[in-house]
């Protein structure tokens, strides 16, 4: 195959990819090439940062440079620990982006934004498989208080103060409501259900707490004690 029949056919592969949302098995029934060769051509792409914005545009010299003879620095790649890299984006306010800066302090020909966070998920897909949960509209609530405390500030004479934060999420719809408290004392947690279950304008089957001790006087894994208060809470909400 020539060289300029080889770039359009490449050109036409991110084309059913990035314009008509194709996945490789289809590309690779439209255009009779094998899966691998559509997936190294995306491969390529995803590394080089290109848009299909840009390569639409691109000459088919320059697309040939970008996906194949691109100088990449493979010995930023081997200094790139990804399990590190998940580790710390457990941490509360910690992003890929702000990962990658401080990746490239210190490799300053190192790996564009795009080319991080395709290493990045191309190493996360060997980890093993995981659960993923499905809920059904209005079945399930998840609720705490944030590990990450909001502060407030007294506009008359600076002094901060740390605040609680109350968090509850749907778990079909992901709707989030939450709110600051000055303690996680039981009237701010029952209140705080009040006002978020009016917030949704309905309440659900059943709710996950992570055994706070504003909801469960005794923590177990299978059997808690609800504190009284909460279990009156939910027993009015249930006949109501």
């Amino acid at each position: 195959m020539s060289k300029r029949k080889s770039m359009r056919r490449i050109k036409d592969c991110l084309r059913l990819h990035f314009v008509l949302n194709q996945n490789q098995t289809q590309i690779a029934n439209t255009l009779s090439v094998s899966r691998s060769t559509v997936q190294d051509y995306l491969h390529r792409t995803a590394i080089s940062g290109l848009t299909w914005s840009e390569i639409e545009h691109i000459s088919d010299e320059k697309l040939e440079e970008n996906l194949f003879h691109a100088r990449q620095n493979k010995e930023s790649s081997r200094n790139i620990d990804f399990s590190v890299v998940r580790t710390e984006l457990s941490r509360a306010g910690v992003t890929l982006q702000l990962l990658w800066e401080e990746y490239r302090d210190g490799n300053n020909d190192g790996y564009s934004y795009s080319q991080y966070c395709e290493h990045y998920r191309r190493w996360r897909k060997r980890l093993s498989v995981y659960l993923r949960q499905q809920h059904k509209g209005g079945d399930v609530v998840f609720v705490d208080y944030s590990g990450k405390k909001p502060f407030i500030v007294d506009k008359n004479t600076g002094e901060t103060k740390s605040m609680e934060l109350f968090v509850m999420v749907w778990g079909a719809s992901n709707l989030l409501y939450a709110e600051a408290h000055e303690s996680q004392k039981k009237i701010h947690w029952s209140m705080a259900h009040c006002r978020a279950f009016e917030y949704a304008g309905c309440v659900p089957n059943k709710e996950v707490l992570d055994n706070v001790k504003s909801g469960v006087d005794k923590a177990c894994k299978y059997d808690p004690d609800l504190n009284q208060t909460f279990q009156q809470l939910s027993m009015h909400l249930l006949h109501n």
